[in-house]
């Protein structure tokens, strides 16, 4: 790995599979704008080859950055892997060799990792998916665990379809159950419990959610769902036993908001009681979880911009919420990569600062305390360091894997 001070922008046409609200797509103005569902292999850059003990040019802070690289998507192919850089020492601690259509969550006091992927079974000619747990101190495979009706898409543009609990005994996974028979896909919410290491037996179904962003409350058996073919946003609080306690409440997010107007970016306060949410049209939408009173703010639309559903990045002192926008010139020249930060108030959404990065990127996760923001570019196997209060770039390297999608932060295992 190599420092990298500046990288020219890499434009790489997407393809558009069947069925638009499937992909999450927005229409802003005249222009697509895809969550890029990959369905056949694409060309990745680099070899794929890190090292341990390689340098990371990275901001020195506490705790690992986890980075996972999605590799090949030949059948035969075994590239994907999970990439823990020591943000301390700035290097390369170790690598998890994981399959493919990989996602995965870290627990809270970064001891164990977990990944859902799935491989290819030669003898049975299907694919076998699993879900795997991680000493991630030294890196042994301790647990594996079927996985049915995962999810296996790679998303270049989202976070991940699995959200750990505040306490780490629970894992939220957002599931497909297929049929011959229409609707096909019968999408639900699963919940993995870590210490028993099974799924529980009750699901949640949600109808219709193939893509969605969850937002975590404080309190440690609830989850909300942004879901973006939908437009639904649901809560679901459980018992201890796992068992859904009312159902799924929806909340009304878009009382007196435009018809047609769809979530952009969404927030939640750490305490848990307060949604925010910016539109692809420039709305905004503050939302109180216990009285369901909304409040609405008219922040005008960002010329030459485009912004699609993502869960925001909030630091725990709730000042602000920092999300990523893309350059509509770019969504016509067939490029989905976000290109901005932007930096805005959780409580009024008023934009106090915007930054247009270096290299384009597909994701971005906040730092441990709260003071760098790292962004994802899958295309340019980079990630790069930005200071959190200045939105400057202070720092990137290259290359992290072949195809990076995804980042967490977590604490030393």
């Amino acid at each position: 790995m190599s420092f990298v001070k500046n990288q020219s922008r890499s434009l790489v046409p997407r393809m558009i599979v069947n069925g638009l609200a499937a992909c999450g797509a927005l229409m802003v103005g005249t222009i697509l704008v895809t969550a890029s569902y990959r369905q056949t292999p694409v060309r990745r850059p680099g070899n794929g080859s890190v090292e341990i003990g390689q340098p990371a040019s990275l901001p020195q802070s506490s705790g690992y950055l986890y980075v996972l690289d999605a590799g090949s998507e030949a059948p035969d192919d075994s590239t994907a892997q999970v990439i823990a850089i020591d943000l301390g020492r700035g290097t390369v601690a170790r690598t998890f060799q994981v399959g493919q259509k990989a996602d995965f969550a870290v627990s809270p006091d970064g001891s164990r990792l977990f990944v859902s992927s799935r491989v290819w079974d030669g003898g049975a000619h299907n694919w076998k998916r699993s879900l795997e747990t991680f000493d991630a101190r030294s890196g042994a495979r301790l647990a594996t665990v079927d996985n049915p009706d995962d999810l296996t898409y790679i998303l270049e543009g989202s976070s991940s379809r699995m959200k750990m609990s505040a306490d780490g005994e629970w894992i939220y996974i957002l599931k497909d159950h297929q049929t011959v028979e229409p609707p096909y896909d019968h999408y639900y919410l699963a919940v993995f419990d870590t210490s028993l290491n099974q799924f529980l037996p009750d699901t949640v179904k949600l109808a219709g959610c193939s893509r969605g962003e969850f937002f975590k409350p404080k309190q440690d058996r609830a989850i909300v769902i942004a879901c973006s073919d939908t437009q639904a946003v649901r809560q679901i609080a459980f018992d201890r036993a796992g068992k859904p306690e009312a159902g799924v409440e929806s909340l009304n997010w878009g009382a007196g908001i435009t018809q047609g107007t769809r979530i952009g970016a969404g927030a939640m306060t750490t305490a848990g009681d307060r949604l925010a949410f910016v539109t692809n049209d420039g709305q905004g939408v503050a939302l109180n979880r216990s009285t369901g009173a909304t409040r609405r703010f008219a922040l005008g639309p960002t010329p030459g911009r485009w912004i699609r559903m993502q869960a925001a990045l909030v630091p725990a002192s709730d000042q602000a919420m920092y999300y990523a926008t893309g350059s509509e010139k770019a969504a016509k020249a067939g490029s989905d990569d976000f290109s901005q930060i932007v930096r805005a108030d959780l409580t009024t959404l008023t934009i106090h600062a915007r930054h247009n990065t270096m290299v384009p990127f597909g994701s971005m996760t906040l730092s441990l305390d709260g003071n760098t923001i790292y962004t994802v570019s899958p295309h340019q196997s980079t990630v790069t360091a930005v200071d959190a209060a200045t939105l400057k770039e202070i720092g990137s390297v290259r290359p992290v894997g072949r195809f990076p999608v995804l980042a967490i932060a977590a604490p030393n295992p």
